[in-house]
């Protein structure tokens, strides 16, 4: 009967040394598993900011393309209007070079003119001081 209660004993200090590994294991493992549980939640927060961040930019870039395809419209405009007006412009000069050439001849009929009336008057005075010497 020693002889069992030694086995049994034995036995049992076996299995308390067993028991307490397993425990140790079980430990370890449950601060392993917890370690992980808060990596994945911290992977999940990291994913759920990552996907604000992607949302955040591709509105960002919907609104730059729509204002970049509303300036690319109003240049579109402006450049119509740019042409409208040279063409404008180039149509002002041909019309002051032809005035300024209007002009010009203008001056010279008129100086025609006053240079015929400048020697009619002289004429006129002429006969009037051959008529005055006469009478």
């Amino acid at each position: 009967m020693k002889q069992e209660v030694l086995s049994l004993r034995r036995e049992n200090t076996t299995l308390d040394a067993e028991c307490h590994e397993k425990e140790k294991q079980v430990n370890q493992l449950q601060m392993r598993v917890a370690v992980l549980e808060q990596e994945i939640k911290d992977k999940d927060q990291l994913v759920a900011r990552t996907k604000e961040v992607l949302e955040a930019t591709q509105e960002q870039k919907a609104n730059l393309e729509e204002n970049a395809e509303k300036k690319q419209f109003q240049i579109g405009k402006l450049e119509t209007s740019l042409k409208a007006l040279s063409t404008e412009f180039l149509k002002a000069n041909e019309i002051i070079k032809k005035l300024q050439g209007d002009v010009k001849t203008l001056m010279s009929k008129l100086k025609l003119k006053n240079t015929v009336t400048v020697q009619q008057e002289n004429l006129l005075a002429e006969k009037e001081e051959k008529l005055q010497k006469e009478q």
